[in-house]
């Protein structure tokens, strides 16, 4: 049995099932005490309907309103079963929007994986807007990410791939430097996925785990001048149209105007003037004079 509940108590919080009991300002943050509104509970054990042992707190962050903080201390309900001999003793009641163990509502993290992932925010910055920890955060973007990830649709329908590599981890006292291999849906400018390493066979064992109606849809790629990568892919893809990326072309490009002007520089000039300075000598050392304690010296005349 629900107990009725006006608009102003779950409307305007947006969380189905719970209401509000009252709103005050604690610390500049706008906090919000709760409840569910279910009053009763059977047990799932003998199904006799339980009684109400205590009513815990828990504080849970929840999305900003009004330019604050928010965050929601929840009533919760612990049930225990009247029966002596049923095994289920007690147990706290449970929301979808408010899992157990969680210092953050279901929206809210929801909304940290966004910020974090669509908008490019800094995880820190993100952490620090809520008022939580850095690993807090990327759990959540872990939680609801990993989905969106794993979702077949998101790299479906690929016409243009583009693969390049990038360095991905600097090198240390302990570590080299490590490259990872990019691969981008032109199209849509949508990261597919990112490979370890930077060799051909990465590529072709990316794309070996792709279908063959995934592989024939790919009409062209773009790379840059790397045999590995041209290999896996002319071999993995249905004859695709091969180009090299713009940057690579004009870098390439560049670096073979510059080859040639240094040549046809040296050509008509001769060595460049690097080369032809004369040495100039040193100038003479210092030598070494004797130093006077100043308590040694005469007194200066008045």
């Amino acid at each position: 049995m629900a107990l009725e509940a006006s608009p102003a108590d779950v409307v305007m919080l947006g969380i189905d099932g719970v209401r509000v009991l009252d709103a005050r300002e604690v610390d500049g943050e706008i906090e919000l005490p709760v409840e569910t509104t279910t009053d009763r509970d059977w047990c799932r054990a003998c199904g006799v309907r339980a009684h109400s042992k205590e009513r815990p707190t828990v504080v849970v962050r929840d999305v900003t309103g009004f330019g604050r903080r928010g965050r929601l201390r929840w009533r919760k309900r612990r049930w225990r079963c009247p029966e002596p001999a049923c095994p289920a003793g007690s147990w706290t009641e449970q929301h979808p929007a408010l899992r157990p163990r969680m210092t953050m509502t279901e929206r809210a993290r929801k909304t940290a994986c966004r910020r974090g992932g669509r908008d490019g925010q800094p995880v820190a910055t993100v952490a620090s807007e809520f008022g939580v920890g850095w690993h807090t955060i990327m759990r959540a973007v872990f939680d609801h990410g990993q989905p969106l990830v794993d979702d077949p649709t998101r790299t479906g329908g690929v016409r243009a791939l583009g693969v390049d590599e990038t360095s991905f981890l600097r090198a240390g006292p302990r570590r080299r430097t490590r490259f990872v291999t990019g691969l981008v849906d032109l199209d849509r400018a949508r990261l597919l996925d990112v490979v370890d390493g930077r060799a051909g066979s990465a590529v072709a064992e990316w794309l070996g785990n792709r279908d063959h109606g995934w592989l024939a849809v790919v009409e062209r790629v773009a790379l840059d001048p790397y045999r590995g990568y041209y290999n896996a892919l002319v071999g993995g893809l249905d004859a695709p149209e091969v180009v090299v990326d713009a940057f690579h072309v004009v870098r390439l490009g560049n670096t073979v105007v510059d080859e040639v002007r240094r040549r046809v520089q040296q050509q008509t000039t001769g060595p460049s003037r690097a080369r032809r300075r004369p040495a100039v000598p040193h100038p003479p050392a210092a030598v070494d004079r004797p130093r006077t304690p100043l308590s040694a010296r005469p007194p200066a005349a008045a």
